[in-house]
């Protein structure tokens, strides 16, 4: 039996299409991957508010304290699977540094969770595999590694950055409890 095609026997538009499609796809999908190394969440039991208000006031902290290079955005994950309702998060960024902050109802209460980490790295991950697949030169590998090596003040600019951030969610966190009068019995890292 002879395969169907769309537009006939494939030639090069339609390969050329399909990895235009494939392209896309992979970028949609692929752009919001993180590789976590941090996750902590903060439990509010019987209470409940507004995701919108918390990420408002929350964009409002961090934005006062003018950090460079700081990018603030929405972004939704799937809550169960890639065909599942959806999740908005707050996505604060800076250069290789991302939190993405979570406000949800559950149960009769609510949590504010964070996961921190840093984007993948896609291009660097195949330059390092198809180096140490098929190039022996360790002069090569230096050269791969010397693309991932920050200096002192990059280190501490991303600490001060980290910290900042945390401060910024404990204080909104903070705002909540004093305005509201709840108890909050569980902090935890997962």
């Amino acid at each position: 039996m002879k395969p169907v095609f769309l537009f006939g026997e494939p030639g090069g538009t339609e390969y050329l299409l399909i990895l235009l499609v494939i392209v896309a796809l992979v970028a949609i999908f692929w752009k919001k991957k993180v590789d976590v190394s941090t996750n902590w969440v903060q439990a509010f039991v019987d209470y409940q508010f507004s995701t919108q208000d918390f990420y408002t006031m929350l964009e409002e902290l961090i934005n006062k304290r003018e950090m460079p290079s700081v990018k603030i955005s929405r972004i939704n994950y799937a809550t169960e699977h890639m065909l599942s309702d959806r999740r908005e998060y707050l996505r604060v960024g800076r250069k290789d540094s991302i939190y993405d902050i979570c406000v949800a109802p559950f149960g009769t209460g609510s949590f504010v969770s964070y996961w921190y980490g840093e984007p993948r790295k896609t291009l660097k991950q195949l330059m390092r595999r198809v180096a140490t697949t098929y190039i022996k030169n360790p002069d090569v590998h230096q050269i791969i590694d010397s693309f991932n090596n920050k200096t002192r003040y990059q280190y501490d600019t991303d600490s001060v950055f980290q910290l900042w951030v945390k401060d910024c969610i404990n204080d909104a966190i903070e705002d909540i409890k004093t305005n509201k009068g709840i108890r909050v019995p569980m902090t935890d890292k997962v």
